[in-house]
């Protein structure tokens, strides 16, 4: 069936003008990816993804959606990459898409929470853009990332993926409902003035995404540090010092101060 890609930018989405003779979520199975967190020497490019999207819909959609709080938006996405939840998909060395997927529940949902039924724990999807980009148009890379988010949101015991969505563009409303979102409905009486208070969620389940390589990186050792200790020769009720030997990676440390 006829679907649009999809571009979401700081909790609010566009759906893309090009579209696609496939199924929501699938596209070439050539096109493959490398996700990995994003770091601080990336933020420039998520900038670039960003400015893209948003000319593209000044000048395409004649709108001026997500064109202003701009240093707002920059702040957040620095948030985003200093916590450790952006991240980047790479085709080559290419940044082609972002998302950000936090733990925090937007105000917005902690409101809604209160008063629904539907309050359970999970992932939270901000920032998630695609690249304004023939090559990338219409290859449903939003979509594969969205069945990443809800595999990380299962395997770390959430219930739920969940998006707060453009208000009052319908069009999109559908097509996360395609994706297997549920709509529950609109909250702007929670949170007055917010532009993006229709909220979605959909289950947390383990999927396969195979056009993904997520590369997982460990995060920087701490340097050890090496103390003395006190070690007790009972034959002679006598008490010694005993340095250990410093490591390589310590003595090497050194070395190149």
């Amino acid at each position: 069936m006829l679907v649009a890609e999809i571009s979401i930018i700081d909790r609010g989405v566009e759906m893309e003008s090009s579209t696609t003779h496939c199924n929501a979520g699938e596209g070439s199975p050539e096109l493959q990816l490398t996700l990995r967190k994003a770091r601080r020497r990336d933020v420039s490019h998520i900038y670039g993804i960003l400015a893209g999207a948003v000319t593209w819909l000044r000048d395409i959609k004649r709108t001026d959606q997500w064109s202003t709080d701009e240093r707002g938006r920059k702040k957040r996405i620095r948030k985003g990459v200093r916590s450790g939840h952006t991240w980047i998909a790479w085709h080559g060395d290419t940044p082609v898409a972002t998302i950000t997927l936090d733990t925090e529940a937007p105000k917005i949902w902690t409101e809604q929470e209160k008063t629904s039924r539907s309050a359970g724990s999970a992932l939270y999807v901000h920032r998630l853009m695609v690249k304004r980009d023939p090559a990338y148009q219409g290859q449903k890379i939003g979509a594969e990332l969205l069945t990443w988010a809800g595999s990380t949101a299962a395997r770390r015991r959430r219930d739920y993926i969940r998006l707060d969505v453009w208000t009052f563009n319908e069009e999109l409303h559908r097509y996360y409902k395609s994706l297997g979102f549920t709509g529950l409905g609109n909250f702007e009486h929670l949170y007055p003035g917010y532009s993006a208070s229709a909220l979605f969620e959909r289950p947390a389940k383990v999927a396969e995404t195979p056009r993904l390589n997520v590369e997982k990186r460990r995060g920087p050792r701490a340097l050890r540090i090496w103390r003395p200790r006190l070690r007790s020769r009972p034959a002679f009720g006598l008490i010694e010092f005993v340095w250990p030997t410093a490591s390589r990676v310590f003595s090497k440390g050194f070395r190149e101060r």
